[in-house]
């Protein structure tokens, strides 16, 4: 009984408890502009009237309605707030998820090139369209440059390509060169936070490799409704984790507002408490880490698979051509 329970409660947690604080902090704002009951008129007398008329339970009753009532209105879901992901990423469970990517995703030295861009065309395919508007995956032809370099082991009149850097870590950007051929390339690039993998990592990665990695980043909810189906025990872990994440993360901005009007109205000691504000949000960051981390170890363990990443391995091996 309880647990079934639980999910529910999580869900009122997070909006009530935000609702309450910027009730607080608005009545800490505007009450001395209310009028007092006695001079009271209008709208403002009729509201008066009726709260005397409630019993008590029901007043507290409309208060919790309205804090419920803003808190929804105004809560962040960590689970889809994307720009988060820079802030405290789990950095060992992206290079084991990366790891994973480069084992199925590796292309080899015999690769055919009709096979490369046949996994390039799936990424397009499989990868979520708010990727796609983030990532590209470019082909380009190489052009010598008109400081290119000449090989003396060959005829005067041949110059040697010079390719473009490997991997712009400034520029979120990664070249690599097509299978087979010494003129043309692939160069992936990228919009938004780092990938929270080491440089290295990423060199090693191949061109639909680095685009399936970037797109485990959109595929997260989709992959926790995936875990919710397949490993349900699994997704109890990650959706307590977010709970407690999201409880954190929404109190930071009212926490704030509230310490700030007492440290304003009533004494600067006030201001110390904004590290306890402080405190409060990295928890909140460190406890949605912990429940991406679950999601990520689930993949690099094979509990479920990312839709792009299993149509691009299919891909690379020709699995289900003619």
């Amino acid at each position: 009984m309880l647990a079934s329970l639980l999910p529910g409660l999580r869900e009122l947690r997070t909006p009530l408890t935000v609702g309450y604080l910027w009730l607080i902090c608005v009545w800490l704002w505007f009450h001395d502009l209310l009028p007092q009951r006695s001079t009271a008129h209008g709208a403002i007398k009729d509201l008066y009237d009726l709260a005397s008329l409630l019993p008590s339970a029901s007043a507290l009753a409309a208060v919790t309605f309205t804090a419920y009532f803003l808190g929804s209105i105004i809560e962040l879901d960590p689970a889809t707030a994307r720009w988060l992901d820079g802030l405290r990423p789990n950095r060992t469970s992206w290079e084991a998820v990366a790891d994973r990517v480069r084992f199925r995703l590796d292309d080899p030295d015999d690769l055919p090139s009709e096979r490369f861009e046949a996994a390039v065309a799936a990424w397009e395919r499989a990868a979520p369209s708010r990727t796609r508007k983030r990532v590209s995956v470019d082909k380009v032809e190489l052009e010598p440059e008109e400081r290119a370099r000449f090989d003396p082991a060959q005829e005067e009149s041949a110059r040697t390509l010079v390719p473009p850097p490997p991997y712009n870590a400034a520029l979120k950007r990664l070249w690599r060169s097509d299978p087979g051929s010494r003129t043309s390339g692939r160069v992936v690039e990228w919009r938004g936070a780092d990938l929270p993998i080491g440089d290295d990592t990423v060199q090693q990665l191949s061109a639909p490799a680095i685009a399936t990695l970037v797109t485990l980043s959109d595929e997260l909810p989709d992959l926790a409704t995936r875990l919710l189906i397949e490993r349900p025990e699994v997704f109890d872990t990650y959706d307590r984790l977010l709970a407690e994440a999201s409880l954190r993360i929404n109190m930071f901005a009212p926490l704030v507002a509230l310490v700030s009007t007492l440290a304003l109205r009533a004494h600067w000691l006030w201001w110390s408490a904004l590290v306890v504000c402080a405190a409060v949000l990295n928890q909140g960051l460190v406890q949605r880490s912990r429940a991406v981390a679950v999601i990520l170890d689930s993949i690099a363990t094979q509990l479920i698979e990312s839709p792009t990443m299993a149509a691009v391995a299919t891909a690379l091996r020709g699995e289900g051509s003619s």
